[in-house]
């Protein structure tokens, strides 16, 4: 099959998100120069305000003093926050930016989990549990409990958190050794760290997808009708004159009902594979999608954050190579890995 089309779109996304790192960064040292100007001035006419960098920074920048991770269950599936838009899932093959949290310490030995800017709830243990509270409570508080070779289990407000049905993600366990119970965490050590390993595993889905769809399709056409004939072997008696006897003739004979249910059975396959594929590809473009409407808006705010960048440099007496060196953005290289 041809493979262009689906692994595009894993390029398109790539880069789409390599974008807006780029323009993250442009917009944190738009921040960060913000800060030294303001504690050495009293008033000063921003482009854009320091609350709606930080906020914009705050969804979608890692936080360098803070940890982040990708939560394995031991279904073999990595947590999801959903966005906050709906119950909390135990049930994705790849990592990308609504299954990324941050452990915030919120002292007393306790952890908050953070995604999207929002946090996870407990639910106490009654409903599923979600991301999407704004604030710290005390069912978006967890102790975590670590086992060691970085896997932990997280004990809540109504239990220990578990994924026992596969998917849907409750806090009611009363047993941290249960093996539902236990998550491995997967650190990332920046966002293009994440983008990285997002991409290399959705990558890696996308070809096995691909080499399944070859594998069922190799196996239709290696059906040979040649391989569904028989030989039929016929007795005919004979009484002639007296004389009994008996031939035996030979027939090839075409069996219609197992090349039928082999080819059946081939055809299935391939509309399943084909199916696996379109499924990811939808989804993959849902994640395109909302992929180019963040950097739509982030983009509204570097166009004013970078020409102020350099102003503020030469108000400040700094020179580029003063601080980090600006990310470049490649909007005309749809296959670019710029960092």
């Amino acid at each position: 099959m041809d493979r262009t089309y689906y692994l595009n779109l894993n390029y398109q996304y790539h880069d789409a998100r390599v974008a807006s790192m780029n323009k993250l960064k442009e917009i944190s040292k738009y921040r960060s120069l913000i800060e030294e100007y303001e504690s050495q001035n009293s008033s000063i006419k921003l482009p854009v305000s320091l609350d709606d960098a930080n906020d914009l920074l705050f969804i979608y920048l890692n936080d360098p003093t803070k940890k982040h991770v990708f939560i394995h269950g031991n279904n073999g599936k990595y947590i999801s926050s959903e966005n906050g838009e709906t119950g909390m899932r135990c049930d994705r093959s790849i990592p990308l930016e609504w299954e990324k949290f941050t452990i915030e310490d919120v002292g007393d030995g306790y952890i908050a989990l953070k995604s999207m800017g929002k946090y996870v709830s407990s639910e106490w243990g009654i409903d599923s549990m979600k991301c999407n509270r704004w604030k710290i409570g005390s069912w978006e508080k967890f102790e975590m409990i670590d086992h060691g070779n970085d896997i932990c289990s997280f004990k809540g407000s109504g239990g220990y958190v578990s994924t026992k049905d596969g998917r849907k993600i409750y806090c009611n366990s009363k047993d941290d050794q249960d093996e539902c119970a236990k998550f491995h965490l997967k650190y990332i050590q920046s966002l293009s760290d994440e983008i990285d390993i997002g991409w290399t595993l959705l990558n890696k889905h996308t070809i096995a997808l691909c080499d399944e769809y070859d594998d069922v399709e190799g196996e239709r056409a290696a059906i040979d009708p040649e391989n569904y004939f028989y030989i039929k072997s016929i007795e005919v008696k004979h009484n002639g004159r007296g004389n009994v006897y008996s031939t035996r003739h030979e027939e090839r004979l075409f069996n219609q009902n197992d090349y039928k249910t082999a080819v059946k059975i081939a055809d299935k396959k391939i509309v399943a594979a084909q199916e696996a594929l379109d499924k990811h590809a939808k989804y993959i473009n849902v994640l395109l999608n909302n992929e180019n409407k963040k950097l739509q808006d982030i983009t509204k705010m570097f166009n004013l954050c970078s020409p102020a960048v350099s102003q503020f440099q030469s108000i400040l007496g700094r020179n580029e190579d003063d601080t980090a060196e600006t990310s470049k953005v490649n909007d005309e290289n749809a296959y670019g890995f710029v960092y």
